[in-house]
């Protein structure tokens, strides 16, 4: 059955949606005068017909333009700039709130994996915490269409601030990756099926296993001197 129906708050832009999931993006006004592109999107529940999430792309770098839109493997929706920078909306405590419960967080920067200024990655979807692509050399946009592209991955790769306890930057990394994960899979959850007891089985053994690189970083530190920051 179709429905509900809405008008949007701008010029449609694009839209991507995965099981039951569906996004939209639109124009909410127009660009900045650094040519930055000012976009809205909607998150919507297409099974119920609810709106999970609305408001701004605050992922969009500087001066670029939203160039990709899609859904990683775990539901999460995910975009990405003409300046390289991938995005992700992610749930704050993995409820189901309109507003106030989401927010974009940058979860890997191209720019830094470019071998030249020429150079970029065309998406093609999220995975397992990877950006898959095909790299692209000598200032093309787009992959050759005659040719079958050849695909990479790119794991995820917060934007941290780098202290003296750089050897802890991996694992911190993990941990907070892991922490998003997590929130997105309870949401998922909460979603689909709330009281499936396989699924909150699942959910639990996420959470043990955050909870163990949680305490391997908090002990690393510890052992490190450095008892203000494992605080």
């Amino acid at each position: 059955n179709q429905g509900p129906i809405s008008w949007l708050e701008g010029d449609l832009v694009t839209m991507v949606g995965r099981g039951r999931f569906l996004a939209v993006f639109y124009h909410e006004g127009t660009p900045m005068p650094d040519g930055t592109q000012r976009i809205g999107y909607q998150l919507t529940d297409a099974t119920s017909g609810s709106l999970v999430s609305t408001g701004s792309v605050s992922a969009i770098s500087p001066g670029s333009t939203l160039t990709w839109a899609g859904f990683s493997n775990d539901y999460s929706l995910m975009v990405m700039d003409s300046d390289g920078m991938l995005s992700m909306l992610a749930s704050q405590d993995g409820a189901n709130p309109v507003s106030g419960g989401w927010e974009w967080s940058p979860v890997l920067d191209t720019v830094g994996l470019r071998k030249s200024n020429d150079d970029s990655f065309w998406p093609v979807t999220c995975t397992d915490g990877k950006l898959v692509c095909v790299p692209l050399k000598g200032g093309n946009e787009h992959p050759d269409a005659v040719r079958r592209p050849v695909t990479t991955a790119l794991g995820f790769r917060l934007p941290l601030a780098r202290g003296v306890l750089v050897k802890f930057s991996a694992l911190e990394d993990l941990q907070l990756r892991a922490d998003l994960s997590l929130k997105q899979k309870k949401f998922v959850n909460d979603s689909i099926a709330p009281d499936d007891e396989d699924l909150m089985a699942e959910y639990d053994a996420m959470c043990a296993q955050v909870d163990k690189v949680t305490l391997k970083l908090f002990f690393d530190i510890l052992k490190a001197g450095k008892v203000e920051r494992a605080l």
